[in-house]
């Protein structure tokens, strides 16, 4: 039995010496526990090596545990460790492409009906913690459309601990099938568009912005068209949330409290528009910003007999 402790302490020798020697100690996850520096401890009897002792450090930066530290933890450093102690470093995982493969189809997929042919040309970082990869569509920037592929720029993040991100950026290209809207008609300002007044068109490529446009149908023309012209967002006018005479459930703050009355829309809007509504209580006209489907918040200046 003596024998085989020898054998014991002369392996944690040896550790210490490759952590103080020859790198750093990799450690997962966003805490130092004592089970972490049991090689370099006296192991008590009763000692609780699930005790939290400090956090780990940033990923890609070092952090030295000196022996003098571990006394002040109530611990016991092995005879011979170094005063310097024991580096500690946050274990790091390259990410894996076809992880990030996956998510890029996903993200994209959400705007397109089919998306084939990703490729990654960098990542940076390319070593990260255990976490996830976020992919915001605001973060998609198109840099070119070439033989029928897409270049990309895609700023994005990794999360991890819960709490913590890493700003991740990858260039890659893929291909898709996008679409667009062209008028099958002669289209006016003030037009609102039926079913047969556009045809969807599909071709290879990126949209414009990374983004497609919404299905058109219900909004108003905000200029003329021509007949096999495409049609672009910012042409339209979004169909109306709320028509004139309507019911709107209007939301306000008072005192703290939230308040909620219901009130007969003056004219028709869209979301985000401001409209007057009257109270079917009080008499009063409010002005009101639309939020959503027979629903706007109030605009407390606005309020007037």
């Amino acid at each position: 039995m003596k024998g085989l402790i020898l054998v014991v302490y002369g392996l944690l020798s040896v550790l210490v010496a490759f952590a103080g020697e020859t790198g750093c100690l990799a450690v997962e996850g966003p805490v130092i526990r004592v089970s972490t520096l049991a090689p370099f401890i006296d192991q008590a009897p009763n000692l609780d090596l699930d005790r939290i002792l400090t956090s780990t450090p940033d990923p890609g930066t070092q952090r030295w545990v000196t022996a003098m530290q571990i006394r002040e933890w109530k611990l016991s450093p092995l005879a011979g460790l170094a005063p310097t102690g024991v580096c500690i470093e946050r274990n790091l995982h390259p990410l894996q492409s076809e992880d990030i493969i996956r998510e890029i189809q996903i993200a994209l997929q959400r705007n397109r009906s089919e998306v084939r042919n990703v490729g990654i040309t960098s990542v940076q970082p390319f070593l990260v913690p255990d976490g996830h990869l976020s992919l915001p569509s605001a973060g998609l920037q198109i840099l070119s459309n070439s033989s029928g592929f897409c270049s990309f720029l895609w700023r994005g993040a990794f999360e991890f601990d819960s709490h913590r991100r890493i700003s991740i950026r990858i260039l890659g290209r893929y291909q898709a099938d996008t679409s667009r809207f062209v008028a099958k008609r002669s289209l006016q300002p003030g037009d609102v568009l039926g079913k047969g007044d556009y045809e969807k068109i599909y071709e290879p490529g990126c949209s414009r912005g990374g983004v497609e446009l919404a299905q058109p149908e219900g909004s108003s023309m905000r200029r003329a068209l021509r007949e096999g012209e495409g049609i672009e967002a910012g042409m339209l006018k979004a169909p109306p949330l709320v028509e004139a005479g309507a019911v709107v459930r209007v939301k306000a703050t008072a005192g703290g409290a939230l308040v909620s009355i219901e009130a007969i829309a003056e004219k028709s809007g869209a979301r985000g528009e401001a409209i007057f509504v009257g109270n079917t209580e009080s008499g009063k006209r409010i002005r009101v910003l639309l939020t959503g489907k027979g629903e706007a918040s109030a605009i407390i200046a606005g309020i007037t007999r």
